[in-house]
């Protein structure tokens, strides 16, 4: 597996490990050969893929994947929200400048949903770090 962070380096790694060597095959997830693209993207695929088995009980009762990460999280994290969905909320409601469509989208997907927020009261205690609405 070859990763980065970026889908356009992954292309660019991609269309270069052709030119250095052929015979490389190039893959996809669970086959023989190099599996290349961004680290978001394949940790999507791996997490899609192996879906609710990740959490089966294992002999303790408790998965290996629940032991380290925590209980199994909404399947919504897996989902897309298109940046024209975020720019439409911004258009439609009377929001500070600065808060632009990216930033709702990155506090949806980093804070919103991985701490399962559904109230406001829960998102006004999530930690903020200093200087971050600076």
């Amino acid at each position: 597996m070859l990763t980065t962070f970026g889908r356009t380096l992954a292309e660019l790694l991609s269309n270069r490990l052709s030119l250095l060597d052929a015979g490389i095959l190039q893959c996809s997830l669970g086959e023989s050969g190099v599996a290349i693209g961004g680290v978001d993207a394949l940790v999507r695929r791996v997490l899609s893929q192996a879906g609710s088995a990740l959490y089966a009980p294992g002999a303790e009762g408790i998965s290996p994947v629940a032991r380290v990460l925590g209980e199994a999280r909404s399947s919504h994290l897996l989902d897309v929200t298109h940046a024209k969905v975020w720019q439409q909320v911004v258009d439609m409601t009377d929001l500070p400048a600065r808060l632009t469509a990216q930033f709702l989208q990155a506090e949806y997907s980093l804070v919103i949903l991985p701490a399962r927020i559904t109230e406001e009261s829960q998102y006004l205690r999530v930690p903020v770090p200093v200087g971050a609405y600076v």
